[in-house]
């Protein structure tokens, strides 16, 4: 790469979150990107872990990957956002893969506190604070 081209470059994920390719805005340089780090811990594949992430409750690994394919979207969407929340980015896509992110936004961005506008800037989510997102003045 030369000049500009070393500084401005997109990212495009694959559907598994795991391949990655590296092209420049003008497309004329294309090259796979290196692996995503590991997990923090080889545990996490354990369904029997008790993740960190989830520290206030005693949910397995395995009781998260349930919740997060519970047919409630209420409680589909609590523990995606628990998981966007509280884990290292790193560890999300042992459970879920961007699309499953975005196409959960909507019920998801009320849990995320103040990771929200990250994972809106990382999914390329165009989030814009809503009427129930605004503070209730006290009397």
């Amino acid at each position: 790469m030369r000049g500009r081209e070393a500084i401005a470059f997109a990212i495009h994920f694959s559907g598994n979150a795991r391949e990655f390719r590296r092209e420049s805005l003008s497309g004329h340089y294309n090259e796979p990107m290196p692996p995503v780090l590991p997990p923090t811990s080889p545990d996490l594949h354990d369904a029997r872990t008790r993740p960190y992430f989830l520290w206030w409750t005693n949910a397995a690994v395995g009781d998260l990957r349930q919740a997060l394919r519970d047919p409630d979207a209420g409680r589909r969407a609590y523990w995606l956002g628990a998981l966007l929340r509280e884990a290292n980015t790193r560890d999300v896509w042992l459970f879920v893969t961007p699309d499953e992110i975005r196409s959960a936004w909507p019920g998801v961005r009320r849990h995320l506190g103040r990771a929200r506008s990250m994972w809106a800037f990382l999914l390329g989510i165009d989030d814009q604070p809503d009427v129930g997102d605004r503070p209730v003045a006290l009397p």
